[in-house]
């Protein structure tokens, strides 16, 4: 099934936010033009680890590295979710979407399409037109879509079936996710399976209600304990 890669109307909120909440230098476009200019790792690489490192404020603010990624990756990383943008971007597949305030371990392996078992051989020759042989993707990629506030420890796969991990799951470390996991979900496993739940499921729809990944880090300091007491009176939801 052809997913193109698109953003929803919260996630074009969200982006609008990270774009305002982000550091991103003057030398932005000049930038940006190297990177499209150098297509080899042995360029990219360093001049990324510049970006964020050097001249950008660490790689939970750098706005450069986030443009690069989606421009150049088709993967979009929210702002304040650090590990990600330190890897390869060829370390997700394209048509990735990841939120805010994320941790994703750097073995953790996510994947948007299967290999084709309808045409003659599983090989790359076969339905990847990097190789050469065919003239165009014969495998659509799907859509991944991790949340806001999620938690993947180290060796989780994520196979394609799963199109979405909800905001603040966990999953445990060497977990094989092959469904969509709910909001504020604990999962482990192999197969995964739900384990449990963060909060009592009242608690964890004020706390979507809330969306208290549009805030930054200065605002959400004093007010992380406020937003989980409010989150358990049906009041909250209202505010």
């Amino acid at each position: 099934m052809d997913r193109s890669f698109q953003i929803s109307p919260d996630e074009s909120n969200v982006t609008a936010l990270d774009a305002e909440q982000s550091f991103q230098s003057p030398l932005s476009d000049t930038i940006l033009k190297l990177y499209r200019r150098f297509n080899t790792e042995k360029v990219r690489a360093p001049l990324r680890r510049w970006i964020v490192i050097k001249i950008e404020q660490g790689p939970a603010r750098s706005g450069t590295i986030r443009h690069i990624f989606k421009r150049f990756h088709r993967v979009s990383v929210g702002l304040f979710t650090a590990g990600p943008v330190l890897l390869k971007p060829t370390a997700y597949h394209p048509n990735t979407v990841i939120g805010r305030y994320t941790h994703i371990a750097p073995s953790v392996r996510t994947f948007t399409r299967n290999h084709p078992m309808n045409i003659l051989s599983t090989h790359g020759f076969f339905y990847n037109p990097v190789l050469g042989k065919v003239k165009e993707e014969i495998v659509n990629f799907n859509t991944l879509r991790i949340g806001h506030g999620v938690h993947i420890g180290h060796n989780v796969i994520i196979v394609p079936s799963t199109q979405r991990i909800g905001e603040g799951a966990i999953i445990a470390p060497g977990s094989v996710v092959y469904f969509d996991v709910p909001p504020y979900a604990i999962v482990s496993g192999y197969p995964a399976t739900v384990k449990g739940y963060r909060f009592p499921k009242p608690q964890i729809q004020s706390l979507l209600s809330s969306e208290w990944w549009k805030l930054t880090p200065r605002e959400l300091e004093p007010r992380q304990r406020e937003i989980i007491q409010n989150a358990a009176t049906p009041e909250f939801v209202s505010q």
